[in-house]
């Protein structure tokens, strides 16, 4: 089972839209992978907090949609559920997508939150093979929300 732990820092979020949408993904996630079990905690922010840790993490001065920090396995106390990671997600960025390809923001939301489970769990788009392994499973994880496959159509890599 996996347990989002949500942080809602930036007031543009929809507050009842984070939550309930976390948990259903994690929901779909463990269905499909019941092997995985662990906390992730999921940081709703705002474009100059993902700036300033794309900055500190990457290398890149700019805003972007999601950012995943897996956590070291052995940092979890024992006893406690292994913690997985964090993600954080911005709101501008993930608007800004969502509009420019009309879409509800609840889905790239899901989408960004997704994304931001595999790699926490290992999963990478370095390479073409490894994109499109992850992509398949984003693709199924989604229409498993009822969502559709988000690289279809007109919703590009994120």
């Amino acid at each position: 089972m996996i347990t989002v732990e949500l942080q809602t820092v930036c007031p543009d979020w929809p507050q009842d839209q984070g939550h309930p949408l976390a948990e259903r993904c994690a929901a779909i996630l463990g269905a499909e992978m019941p092997e995985v079990s662990g906390v992730i905690a999921l940081r709703l922010t705002d474009d100059t907090e993902l700036q300033a840790l794309n900055k500190s993490f990457r290398g890149k001065d700019t805003p972007t949609n999601v950012l995943s920090f897996p956590a070291d396995p052995f940092s979890t106390p024992p006893g406690e559920d292994l913690f997985l990671g964090d993600i954080a997600i911005a709101y501008g960025v993930c608007a800004r997508e969502a509009e420019a390809r009309a879409f509800p923001l609840d889905r790239h939301l899901a989408h960004l939150i997704l994304h931001g489970f595999l790699h926490l769990l290992g999963y990478d788009h370095q390479s073409d093979a490894d994109a499109a392994v992850m992509e398949d499973l984003e693709a199924t994880l989604m229409d498993r929300l009822g969502y559709g496959n988000p690289y279809a159509g007109d919703e590009a890599s994120s």
